[in-house]
């Protein structure tokens, strides 16, 4: 981004606030000023952006229709001093139903930081690709992660078996 107007102290240091990504990246700033007559200088720093309170999801790689398992997500509160909390679990296309005996909204006081883990149990529907959206919202900070879980078709494989006795005779099946 270009800062045609930044402005600069007696001893030419400057500051200035750019626009990030909401989430965890990092990059490089490169600066160049001029001044009157022949002063110039630049600098070149590394720049990073994170979250104080994110969430971390954990699901498997695919399931098969009528697999239960555990949706968990990873809480982390890197402020120092205690959050209390509220962890989401969002279900969409109806290919994955929530387990009554799991709640899909889970209050949690995060420690200063720390972490902690919720989990949700859920079971495979139909097949087709599950979007589940898992939210962590605090009062200052909020943080969310989209998981894409394909549901496989269930088949049962079909086994015949045969068998014949074979002796001097001729075959008996």
């Amino acid at each position: 981004q270009w800062l045609a107007d930044a402005e600069t102290d007696a001893a030419g240091v400057g500051t200035c606030s750019l626009p990030t990504q909401q989430s965890i990246t990092g990059g490089r700033a490169r600066t160049g000023a001029m001044g009157g007559g022949v002063r110039v200088g630049e600098g070149e720093e590394a720049v990073e952006t994170k979250k104080d309170v994110i969430i971390r999801p954990q699901a498997p790689r695919f399931l098969t229709q009528t697999d239960q398992v555990v949706l968990s997500a990873n809480l982390h509160n890197y402020l120092p001093r205690a959050k209390a909390a509220r962890a989401e679990l969002i279900l969409e296309g109806g290919l994955l139903e929530a387990d009554p005996a799991t709640p899909l909204m889970q209050h949690i006081c995060l420690a200063a930081n720390g972490e902690a883990r919720v989990d949700w149990v859920v079971t495979a529907l139909p097949p087709g690709v599950a979007r589940c959206v898992m939210r962590l919202l605090a009062d200052e900070e909020t943080g969310a992660a989209e998981v894409f879980v394909p549901v496989l078709k269930h088949v049962a494989l079909r086994v015949q078996i045969h068998g014949c006795v074979i002796g001097h005779e001729r075959p008996q099946w």
